[in-house]
């Protein structure tokens, strides 16, 4: 069972949390990290990010077992400290999966590596050039695993995985290979849903990946962003979208849901302002957890709340 604090007044929420929930036990502050759900053990698993005021860039692994947090200290070797990677659990293969990220000297990663809950492996064949912020997710319905854009790639916007990887070639019709997007599978339409991103200036586009071709889908929704959380919540049916930033580097702190035919803005309330946290779906709790981030004083947030569909509650792990 996951331990909650009522919700804190309006004027509370905006006062920056800089530390979160301090302790030993819990993940430090942290943004451009990610955290993905490992479905066959029911776990959230959390990796790397930077630690502004620490560390840097960080290498830890741990996971959340829908009471608390542990961290998880795996059998040989493990990435390097990077942040910006992009992770997607692959269900069909029963691995979280991770690849690229800026390390620490700022150079690119393009190593794929995966985690089964022990350890780290890094896949040895071919697969993506080297490159930071790509939208990556798993395509339940086709039990693949999707990557597209991200910056410093080469002419290879776009691969899928299934144990290897496959470069895709883009149909004359496609989103342009934005970094800093959102993306998603839509259980309703059953392909990838992406929104937003960057390239050249923020957009606020939503588009639709079904395997063989990409659908620009014109409804309205949340305003152009980049680096904005976004998550699947499978029980409810529904993508979960929450913060980012606009072209101005103001943050948002709105929260969205997508049904497979439009947006909804549910909620303007919750987590501070904020860029870059990590979000995933909880089977524990029911509900959509929300880790860390940047906030407008570029702080690190180490906070952790839950998003049940029409509340936000801020999470004391054990």
């Amino acid at each position: 069972m996951i331990r909650t604090l009522p919700r804190w007044s309006p004027f509370a929420l905006c006062v920056p949390l800089i530390w979160g929930w301090p302790s030993a036990d819990a993940p430090s502050a942290r943004h451009h990290h990610k955290m993905v759900l490992d479905g066959a053990r029911e776990r959230i698993v959390l990796f790397g990010g930077n630690v502004e005021g620490g560390n840097g860039w960080t290498a830890d692994t741990w996971e959340w077992d829908g009471e608390a947090w542990h961290e998880a200290d795996g059998d040989g070797a493990s990435p390097p400290g990077v942040s910006s990677h992009a992770m997607a659990y692959d269900a069909a293969r029963e691995r979280t999966l991770l690849f690229g990220g800026a390390r620490t000297d700022r150079s690119l990663a393009g190593t794929t590596w995966q985690w089964n809950g022990a350890s780290w492996q890094a896949h040895e064949g071919d697969g993506p050039s080297a490159r930071h912020s790509p939208a990556m997710g798993y395509d339940a319905a086709r039990q693949v695993v999707v990557l597209f854009g991200g910056s410093g790639r080469g002419s290879d916007a776009q691969w899928e995985w299934d144990g290897q990887w496959h470069a895709i070639e883009l149909p004359e019709d496609h989103p342009p290979p934005l970094m800093r997007a959102g993306f998603s599978f839509d259980p309703n339409r059953r392909a990838m849903l992406l929104f937003g991103g960057y390239l050249g200036s923020v957009h606020g586009d939503t588009w639709s990946w079904d395997g063989e071709a990409w659908t620009r889908l014109e409804v309205e929704g949340p305003t152009p962003r980049a680096n904005a959380a976004m998550a699947t919540d499978p029980v409810r049916n529904r993508v979960v979208l929450f913060g980012g930033s606009d072209s101005n580097h103001e943050l948002y702190r709105d929260t969205w849901e997508w049904d497979g035919e439009r947006w909804e803005q549910c909620a303007d309330s919750g987590p501070a302002p904020r860029t870059v946290p990590a979000m995933a779906y909880d089977p524990d709790s029911k509900r959509i957890l929300l880790h860390g981030g940047r906030g407008a004083a570029r702080q690190a947030y180490g906070d952790l709340w839950a998003w049940d569909g029409e509340t936000w509650t801020e999470v004391a792990p054990r």
